[in-house]
Parts: structure tokens; sequence; C-alpha cells
């Protein structure tokens, strides 16, 4: 299957809520990741002071949001004079199932950090 037509209501929603766990996610990776840079960075301090050697690089990734796909996606479908829209598998795959080409590196990075919580 190529297309599939999906109900527009039901296609904002499923965005909404994808964008809301994605925010929720970076957010608290965010979190993390603000706390760790801070350490390193007072080690980093540290090592000035005592050491008289500075270290160059914080060695963290930094989380990412890609909150911009979808509030554009979520734009696009708000936009829409059509009740029912056609979304192509890729589309789909998207919006639906909130698999983006950005995916996999998002939750590499944030599950790194959020994997401190716990």
């Amino acid at each position: 299957m190529q297309n599939v037509k999906v109900r527009q209501q039901a296609l904002l929603e499923v965005l909404k809520a994808n964008r809301e766990k994605h925010l929720k996610e970076f957010n608290s990776a965010s979190k993390i990741f603000i706390q760790d840079a801070i350490a390193k960075l007072q080690e980093m301090l540290k090592t000035a002071k005592t050491e008289k050697r500075i270290i160059h690089s914080l060695g963290l990734v930094e989380p990412k949001s890609y909150l911009d796909s979808y509030d554009t996606a979520i734009h696009m479908v708000e936009m829409s004079v059509d009740d029912e829209l056609v979304l192509s598998q890729q589309e789909f795959m998207q919006y639906v199932e909130d698999n983006w080409n950005w995916k996999s590196q998002f939750v590499s990075t944030t599950a790194f950090y959020n994997s401190k919580l716990a």
C-alpha cells in the first residue's frame, strides 16, 4: 500500500500526542545534560587550577529538539480544508508511527540522559 486516507481530526490528535511525548523526553534529557555539563565544567575548572592544564571539551552530546517537525505537520493538518487526508507511506511513518529520519539519533541521546533518572 503506497497511500492511506486518514481522518484529519484523528491525525491531528496523533501528531499532538507525539509532539507532547517528544517535548517531555527532550525536556527531561536537557535537564540531565545541563547537570552533567555543570559537573564537567566544575571538574575542568578544578583541573585548570590544580594541575595548570586546560581541558578543551565537555565530551557531551547535547539533546536536540525537533519540535519544528511536529509543528509544521500540525499546522499543515490544521490548515487543510479536507476532512480526510491522503498520506504517503513515508508521511504515515512520520506522522502516525512517529518514525522520523532523525528519530534514532533523538532516542539514542535522550535515552542516555533519561536512563540516569532511574
